[in-house]
């Protein structure tokens, strides 16, 4: 009987270890095989991800995978047409998200290519280096007694040549 406890504990802290935020280079993996929708469904699954959702809307599909332990972080990929890949995205609730892809937008010789604050307050910076546009919005979605949550979207799609 213990056994069994041991057993389901250990899965429950390995568990909540297995669903993961993406890195920037597994953005990348991402993106570079987006354009077949099985392999992403793979990729994110094997790394903690549950499909969520599918979406169309003024002509882009977007997909989109939750972790099981969490709703304020999500992945995904958009497409045109049936599976040609417009970008890879997440959305986040984690300051500490914009932080990162603001330090690899530093360290990876990204240029803002424009900045700029949207009539609803969204905070618009968009980058590109020699091979990819990288798009971060900070939106402020609700306010509540005395704080706001901030909601963080990054974007990644490649520069076309």
């Amino acid at each position: 009987m213990l056994k069994r406890y041991l057993l389901i504990a250990l899965f429950l802290v390995t568990g909540s270890g297995f669903a993961q935020q993406l890195s920037y280079n597994e953005f990348i993996e991402l993106l570079n095989m987006a354009d077949t929708v099985v392999k992403v469904d793979d990729f994110l699954i094997s790394r903690g991800f549950e499909y969520f959702t599918g979406d169309y809307k003024d002509s882009v599909k977007s997909y989109s995978y939750n972790t099981p332990l969490t709703d304020d972080y999500s992945v995904g990929v958009n497409y045109t047409g049936e599976t040609v890949a417009l970008s890879v995205f997440e959305i986040s609730n984690s300051l500490e998200r914009w932080k990162y892809f603001k330090g690899i937008a530093k360290d990876s010789g990204y240029k803002v290519e424009s900045s700029k604050i949207e009539k609803d307050g969204a905070l618009v910076i968009t980058y590109k280096n020699i091979d990819y546009i990288m798009t971060l919005v900070r939106k402020k979605e609700s306010k509540l007694i005395k704080s706001t949550i901030n909601t963080y979207y990054f974007k990644l799609e490649k520069v076309k040549k």
